[in-house]
């Protein structure tokens, strides 16, 4: 960081960013809509920044409040990117940075609907398709995809497989895995499992090829769990936390994803301690998702505004104040959409592309469906096939393709400019999800806000809040 004496010369230009001020608990939150800075100040801030909304210089500053510790008021609001000297501002770089990552298109990870096939029958599973639940995607159809990739993009390829449940199909992922790493040696995998297959073969293969492993578990009893069930009804979480444990067995470091429904608000916390005792140091709570099976329990599973607000509060609270007591790196806990708030609220930067605008779906993903039909995120594989982009073996160059692709432009296009309520928004640039994917199925449309516009419009304001009262610390979060 530069030497602030060295900005701030008496012929100094001193001018204020174009700012909103938002009144939150008799607080006055002033934001640079265009960056996403913020601060929480008082009358002299307020009345600072008023005269300063055309460039006045630092010695015509300090002659209007002489009682002020006026220098350091302006470097905090310099560094904070409220004010620019000399029509230079501290967050230009990083805004411009954000701006050329929402730009750019080089689809690295690719989620694999390896199966449709899935030995449980969770009551919200958005990618159910009855239609065609016996699916199973072929070697040919994946090697092809990354090939597509590889060639226009270039390797650091990530895999994932996805289902229905990828294990049911552990030996043909056996074969798959060893053939790809032969022609592609930098690719990396991941799996997303319900655990309940896991065994000590699975488990030390998964370790021997640095294969990433999320689990998906609701709670640790019959009732927090009780919408992952199996085929007869009976609830899956003992075969889980075993599955888990069997992971632990052989070193590897899975995560947890925790869908978020009324069954489960009340024990997401107990929830997470319990499995930080088992081994689990990272989380994925997820919103509940109204596609496939969750078309259905929309109306009495997904949380409503409060409850959303009140269990993401205590996600943020619980990890801050685990963190704060920690000696050991090891014991860390981490939530990744706590992570993406903050790093959004702190440092102007997007942490994942769910919070990037546009999106990134066909930007920073793509998704093969178990019948080789491309798509630009695993969310959009239905059986309508809207957001097909095309067989995979029918491209030839896939730069090309996504270029010319329809349905690719109409996810680019999902983007806040081009959304009348997100385009005036005073935080959006500080909303943390922008998911193509979740505005077409709540809203029917990719032309609108998220569904949880009106959560960010209290979650951020009441985040910046704990901030400015040392309740929670970024270091504890990140």
């Amino acid at each position: 960081m530069e030497d602030f004496s060295t900005l701030l010369r008496n012929d100094t230009l001193i001018q204020s960013n174009p700012y909103r001020i938002i009144t939150y608990n008799n607080k006055n939150i002033i934001v640079i809509p265009n960056s996403g800075a913020w601060i929480i100040g008082g009358h002299i801030v307020l009345s600072l920044l008023d005269k300063c909304k055309i460039p006045i210089p630092y010695m015509d500053i300090k002659n209007i409040f002489p009682n002020a510790n006026i220098q350091d008021i302006i470097e905090t609001l310099y560094y904070s990117g409220i004010i620019l000297l000399d029509d230079k501002c501290s967050t230009d770089q990083i805004v411009a940075e954000e701006k050329y990552k929402s730009l750019e298109v080089a689809p690295r990870l690719l989620v694999l609907k390896y199966t449709n096939h899935c030995n449980l029958r969770c009551s919200y599973c958005y990618a159910y398709k009855e239609e065609t639940f016996n699916d199973n995607l072929n070697y040919k159809d994946i090697e092809t995809a990354v090939k597509l990739i590889s060639d226009s993009y270039g390797k650091n390829i990530t895999v994932v497989f996805h289902g229905g449940e990828p294990l049911l199909r552990f030996k043909d992922m056996k074969h798959d895995v060893i053939s790809l790493l032969d022609k592609f040696p930098d690719i990396q995998f991941s799996i997303q499992t319900n655990g309940t297959l896991m065994n000590d073969e699975i488990s030390v293969f998964l370790k021997k090829h640095k294969i990433s492993i999320g689990v998906s578990i609701d709670g640790i009893d019959e009732i927090s769990n009780s919408l992952r069930c199996f085929t007869g009804g009976l609830t899956s979480c003992n075969k889980t936390l075993d599955g888990i444990k069997c992971l632990f067995k052989h070193n590897n470091q899975p995560s947890a994803s925790i869908v978020m429904t009324k069954k489960n608000k009340d024990d997401i916390l107990i929830t997470m301690q319990r499995l930080f005792e088992i081994g689990i140091r990272h989380f994925v709570v997820l919103d509940y998702f109204p596609a496939g099976r969750g078309k259905e329990g929309k109306d009495h599973l997904a949380l409503n505004l409060e409850e959303n607000i009140a269990v993401r509060r205590d996600i943020l609270l619980f990890i801050n104040d685990h963190n704060a007591k920690q000696t050991d790196s090891k014991n860390l806990i981490t939530e990744r959409r706590s992570i993406q708030l903050m790093k959004k609220i702190v440092y102007w930067r997007s942490l994942y592309m769910c919070s990037e605008s546009p999106c990134g779906a066909g930007r920073r993903m793509l998704a093969l469906g178990a019948d080789g039909n491309l798509y630009p995120c695993d969310e959009f594989i239905s059986n309508d096939k809207e957001f097909v982009i095309d067989h995979v073996s029918n491209i030839t160059n896939l730069a090309d393709s996504l270029k010319n692709s329809k349905v690719v432009q109409k996810c680019y296009a999902h983007r806040i400019e081009n959304i009348s309520k997100c385009s005036k928004c005073v935080w959006r640039n500080i909303c943390e999800f922008h998911c193509a994917g979740n505005s077409f199925y709540f809203n029917g449309s990719l032309n609108q806000p998220s569904s949880l516009c009106e959560y960010f419009h209290r979650m951020i304001p009441m985040t910046m809040e704990l901030l400015y009262e040392e309740r929670i610390n970024p270091k504890n979060i990140l």
